[in-house]
């Protein structure tokens, strides 16, 4: 990694706009990244398909060349080292996905279809006795849990992307504030996985059960609405590993046509959460635009 090609040119800045920083994508020239980030640790490389045959470069940035095509053939070559096995609809697959791309890190994409039972295919057990996915691999590193994927992201590669932990120069509380509400996202996905298993036909419960586990639900949606009528985000006004948990979870109340009108301000993260470029990105393909009924109450 380098820091940005233009930060350190003491004229005028000469890439041409086929060039983009990794980091930060979005910006429609690379000297955008350095106004969005102080330090950015992005690559510049080509919009091309392949990073390591990119076209020629204008005659004025030749001498760019050096810098830019070796960097290119990095950014190639840990995006083959780096894969993540997922499965469309998959929470916590989803996890990871946005985690990548707040990081802004180029990974080998593996989709697997639930539905012909690829996530338990040899290929699939022999890193995750369980059959299930998520399933991220970072050269050596075999990750089959999100919460634990997520968090090797954030350790590993801290400086890269969005920062998704406040900096440890900070007061300890801010980072404890993230890691309660991590966990605590844990209990709206526990009670709604409930009821989706009931709407499957994978849950039996009776009516005095299923009674208490919609009760269940709708208390935990108010305690999130609570929660977020304090902050933009779960654990303050920056989105974090906090997010990172809540967020997936939260659209997939969206894909259930959950009634939020009673929790004004989940319904505002969920809009605010829907339309971030991460998970823009990563929306599940089949779900579309479509929403199901599985967190209707009858």
């Amino acid at each position: 990694h380098t820091a940005c090609i233009c930060s350190t040119l003491p004229f005028r800045c000469l890439l041409p706009e086929l060039l983009f920083c990794s980091t930060h994508p979005q910006a429609r020239h690379p000297c955008e990244s350095v106004n969005q980030q102080r330090h950015c640790t992005g690559i510049f490389v080509h919009r091309s398909e392949s990073f390591l045959e990119p076209p020629p470069l204008p005659p004025f940035s030749r001498f760019l060349a050096p810098y830019i095509k070796p960097l290119g053939a990095m950014a190639a070559a840990s995006a083959v080292n780096r894969s993540l096995v997922w499965g469309s609809g998959s929470v916590y697959a989803w996890r990871v996905q946005i985690t990548l791309k707040e990081k802004g890190l180029p990974y080998q994409s593996n989709r697997i279809d639930f539905g012909k039972g690829e996530h338990k295919s040899a290929e699939i057990l022999a890193k995750n006795p369980r059959g299930q996915v998520p399933v991220f691999t970072d050269g050596d590193v075999v990750i089959c849990e999100s919460l634990a994927a997520c968090i090797y992201l954030e350790e590993t590669y801290g400086d890269q992307g969005h920062p998704l932990l406040p900096p440890l120069t900070t007061k300890s509380k801010e980072r404890a504030l993230v890691w309660q509400r991590f966990a605590e996202s844990e209990n709206l996905q526990k009670v709604a996985m409930k009821l989706f298993g009931l709407h499957l036909g994978m849950t039996k419960l009776d009516e005095e059960d299923t009674r208490k586990a919609w009760d269940d639900f709708e208390t935990e949606l108010g305690r999130w609405d609570k929660i977020l009528g304090q902050a933009k985000y779960a654990a303050g006004d920056d989105f974090t590993l906090a997010d990172i948990m809540l967020a997936p979870t939260v659209m997939h109340l969206w894909r259930g046509d959950a009634d939020l009108s009673k929790y004004p301000n989940l319904a505002g993260y969920q809009e605010l959460t829907k339309s971030r470029p991460s998970v823009e990105s990563t929306w599940p393909p089949h779900w579309g635009q479509d929403k199901n009924s599985f967190y209707v109450r009858k």
